[in-house]
């Protein structure tokens, strides 16, 4: 039996054994960049398999390296804050990314222009 649990956008599935977490994300909410890059921060110590499914619905798949196969309940909550967090650094990036470009230009052009 696969308990499931509605989240925003954001679906969770555990296994009764506790042995690995699949959670269904919304990609009109959430860019694949940004999907990988909260599995990049927990790479260490558990698998990914990301697919894209019907409807732009990437469902992640995490599976722990250790030899204890039970994933901590927090680790749900840490990888839906920490996708979050890389949302907002791609968003970010993209509305001022040109701006901290040409700020770090004139900062660095200012120094060689000193020496």
């Amino acid at each position: 039996m696969i308990s499931i649990i509605y989240i925003d956008s954001m679906k969770e599935q555990r296994t009764n054994q506790n042995d690995k977490l699949a959670i269904e994300i919304d990609g009109s909410m959430f860019t694949r960049e940004a999907i990988l890059a909260a599995c990049n921060c927990y790479l260490s110590d558990y698998y990914f398999d990301v697919t894209l499914k019907a409807n732009n619905i990437y469902l992640v798949t995490i599976c722990p390296k250790s030899q204890n196969p039970n994933i901590p309940l927090t680790i749900e909550k840490e990888f839906k804050n920490n996708l979050i967090d890389q949302q907002l650094r791609n968003d970010l990036e993209k509305e001022f990314g040109a701006a901290r470009t040409l700020l770090v230009e004139k900062a660095f052009s200012k120094a060689k222009a000193s020496k």
